[in-house]
């Protein structure tokens, strides 16, 4: 296992880890004592513990490994508790404190603030999805196709760190773009680069994040975990890795020329509970968009002149599940306009969904 943990007085002290640097300088100072941690910090202890959790196989170790998620949650609960104005009565005439979108705070604070997993309460993953429910999924050809064409020893880098124009040429032939995404890439770019095809510069971004691939000696090359999730059978890890990793880790206000508002992804396991009490028929995007944001976030969004609230709905959060297949989406029918342009009429979520994300409270 990476990760050793004691609990003592709802405090972790932690012996050994692979944390992000300035976290593991603060352990280093101080390697035999508890440790307070921020929420932050506790948010990257469970990434961390996930992505032990998605290479191990073995049953017994991922028993151990669900331990040690559990010991986070005992010992982050008060990071957790939020305090809110308390304005209804209960039946023992107590004060409670309102609902937000059906939920307490509390459990709107385990949808916002607990790591997204298989075992952890709040937004609770589904790690055995099967290879014939994702794979047909954008996000699982895609990647599959880039990890398939590293090969055993992987590609070189361009001098700045990038993939080479062959290799961009070639994803662009083997990939799932639309015929008018690529005609549209051809009538702007004489060559292309990798920063000129937005989808692929994220998914390589995405794939470096959750530790699949790695660029080292001048080289992008596929790591152990990665050749792990590549293996048959390991379609459902590599869908469950990818999608923590693209909502949580990864910034989906890259490059969408929308107002930066990190509260909006910060927030996002609410906006998958709602979207998860929503009927499974179709839904206008104007009309219900917005139910999908938490309350005071929504407050932080503009809606003149200019509706940035259904925009981000839509480019932050709708497109991104469609790569995975969760939801179906309706554009309008203008043949003149390049698909990612279109405006969004409407969405409804698949079975899929339903299969893959779940929510648990206790």
């Amino acid at each position: 296992m990476h990760l050793i943990f004691t609990v003592t007085d709802r405090k972790i002290l932690i012996e050994k880890t692979e944390l992000p640097l300035d976290l593991r300088r603060k352990i280093s100072q101080s390697p035999q004592q508890p440790l307070n941690l921020a929420p932050s910090e506790l948010a990257a202890l469970t990434a961390t513990t996930l992505k032990a959790y998605t290479r191990h196989n073995n049953p017994k170790t991922r028993q151990e490994i669900k331990q040690v998620l559990n010991k986070i949650l005992a010992a982050g609960e008060d990071l957790f508790s939020t305090r809110t104005p308390e304005t209804t009565i209960n039946k023992a005439g107590h004060k409670a404190p309102p609902l937000i979108g059906g939920l307490s705070p509390k459990q709107v604070s385990l949808l916002i603030h607990q790591g997204w997993s298989p075992v952890t309460p709040g937004v609770q993953l589904n790690y055995d999805l099967t290879t014939d429910e994702v794979s047909s999924t954008s996000v699982i050809s895609r990647a599959q196709i880039f990890l398939q064409a590293l090969g055993q020893d992987g590609i070189k880098a361009t001098t700045a760190g990038n993939l080479s124009r062959k290799f961009v040429d070639s994803m662009i032939d083997l990939m799932d773009f639309s015929d008018d995404y690529v005609k549209y890439l051809n009538s702007y770019n004489k060559v292309l680069n990798e920063s000129d095809v937005a989808p692929l510069l994220t998914l390589r971004a995405v794939l470096e994040l959750a530790e699949i691939i790695e660029l080292k000696g001048r080289r992008f090359r596929v790591t152990d975990m990665g050749r792990e999730l590549m293996e048959p059978g390991s379609e459902g890890g590599l869908f469950l890795v990818l999608f923590v990793t693209w909502f949580r880790e990864f910034n989906l206000a890259f490059g969408d020329r929308i107002l930066d508002i990190p509260e909006f992804q910060d927030t996002l396991g609410y906006s998958l509970y709602r979207l998860s009490t929503l009927d499974q028929g179709w839904h206008d995007h104007e009309e219900m968009s917005q139910q999908l944001i938490l309350p005071t976030v929504a407050a932080m969004i503009p809606t003149e002149p200019f509706n940035f609230r259904t925009a981000m709905v839509d480019r932050r959060f709708l497109r991104n599940l469609e790569l995975f297949g969760l939801v179906e989406l309706r554009l309008e029918s203008d043949s003149e306009t390049l698909i990612w342009y279109r405006p969004l009429k409407g969405f409804r979520r698949t079975e899929l969904f339903d299969r893959f994300v779940g929510f648990e409270f206790s």
